[in-house]
């Protein structure tokens, strides 16, 4: 005989009932009334017993002088009061039992509804998991298609599928918080891909934009294509790395919209027209990059290590009241237009651009920094009008100037040398006056 109780769900024991796990329906149960045949039993047996009473009682031996009549008058009253007396107690017994049968069947029926609520519940649960987890993987799923297409979608060949694909990475990265970093990553790695154009040419080519020469433009329809897409994804870049409190209304519209902890590598980018003014940035490298255009960092800060070793600026480039709370590299820079570092801050590290040149100038005006730091543009390259003054702990040790009318400002204890000491290529040095008058350099 096969066992089928599998199939209607566990069984629970409920006060002498048995109760289906799954619909509660009661088992077949052991029945707790008395059937007729057991009532009838019960009469007979009553009748039985008031009979004999009423017999023992009748023919009980009676002394010879008593009223045998009265006498057995009494001994029928007394039997027939015994009789009532059984049956009034096995009614009571009996009404007993039924209140406790009924009492018992009301308390199996509360048991079993409380357990069919509970089986409810915990199946409405279960349902609710399962229903949670397969939005969940849904939701999941979607992501990785959405993520894997907007990726696609950049490396196109068409420049619009490319622009199509850095907004849609933007939507998911602002969606996503756990996608951020790696949708910031992958925009990076786009602009670290190399521009088939010489960076020089392509800055020419932007000024004769500006100035609407486009009958002599170098560039092909793709790279100014191209072009948009970087410049695109760079506003990508700076939208979301705005400080969350903005007093400048410049960048006022990203302040709701900033993702945390950015940490950008870009090192060997072509930036075109590069803007991360009122930006936090937690590290960032830039080591070798080509900033096309002019590029501006003012009022930036940076909280990590900051890398700008080698890193050429086509334009103008400032960094007016910049913040510095790491080490701050500079080295090797190339400056082809003139540079600004006015009121800038350095909190904990030097500010170094040793070896670094300057073809346009250079202003370092008021710079506020943490004692004993300094500003170190040690065997560097000078040309054209250049201030360096408000400025403690300056080292220009080994650095040197091309000589020309350009208006210069060295800081205190620092001064050119004479003309007629120039070198091949027309610089001086520049030489520290401390233990000395200015006089004997002149």
């Amino acid at each position: 005989m096969v066992d089928r109780s599998h199939r209607c769900g566990p069984r629970f024991r409920v006060e002498g009932t048995w109760v289906s796990g799954r619909s509660g329906e009661k088992e077949p149960q052991e029945k707790t009334a008395l059937s007729n045949r057991a009532e009838l039993i019960v009469a007979i047996s009553i009748v039985a017993v008031t009979a004999v009473a009423l017999f023992v009682v009748y023919f009980w031996p009676v002394p010879p002088d008593a009223n045998i009549a009265r006498v057995q008058l009494e001994a029928v009253r007394t039997a027939l009061s015994f009789g009532a007396a059984l049956v009034a107690g096995v009614a009571l017994w009996l009404a007993i039992r039924r209140q406790r049968s009924t009492e018992k069947d009301v308390s199996q029926k509360e048991a079993a509804h409380e357990l069919q609520v509970q089986v409810a519940e915990t199946n409405r649960l279960h349902q609710e998991r399962v229903a949670d987890a397969n939005e969940r993987d849904s939701k999941e799923r979607r992501l990785v298609e959405v993520y894997a297409k907007s990726i696609e979608e950049l490396g196109s060949d068409k420049a619009a599928v490319r622009l199509g694909g850095a907004y849609a990475l933007e939507r998911l990265a602002d969606s996503e918080k756990a996608l951020r970093s790696n949708v910031l990553e992958i925009l990076c790695a786009y602009l670290r891909m190399p521009l088939e154009i010489n960076p020089a040419i392509l800055h020419k080519d932007m000024d004769r934009l500006s100035g609407g020469q486009f009958d002599r433009l170098e560039t092909s329809l793709s790279v100014r294509e191209e072009v948009q897409v970087r410049i695109a994804i760079q506003r990508i870049i700076r939208r979301h790395s705005a400080r969350a409190k903005i007093q400048s209304w410049v960048a006022k519209e990203f302040s709701d919209t900033r993702w945390n902890g950015v940490n950008l590598d870009l090192t060997g980018a072509t930036l075109i027209g590069f803007d991360l003014s009122h930006c936090e940035l937690d590290g960032a490298s830039f080591a070798g990059a080509h900033f096309v255009g002019d590029t501006n960092f003012d009022d930036a800060e940076f909280s990590g290590f900051t890398h700008f070793n080698s890193a050429k600026f086509y334009g103008y480039s400032t960094f007016d009241n910049s913040l510095f709370s790491g080490p701050s590299l500079f080295s090797g820079c190339t400056f082809v237009g003139k540079a600004y570092f006015d009121k800038v801050r350095l909190r904990s590290d030097d500010l170094a651009f040793y070896s670094s040149e300057f073809h346009s100038g250079i202003e370092v005006r008021d710079a506020r920094k943490a004692e004993g730091l300094k500003i170190d543009f040690g065997n560097c390259r000078f040309e054209g009008p250049l201030a360096i003054e408000r400025v403690e702990n300056v080292d220009l040790d080994g650095a040197r100037v091309k000589v020309d009318s350009s208006e210069r400002i060295w800081p205190t204890g620092w001064v050119e040398l004479p003309s007629d000491s120039a070198d091949n290529d027309g610089y001086v040095a520049i030489v520290s006056v401390d233990g000395y008058s200015v006089s004997d350099f002149e």
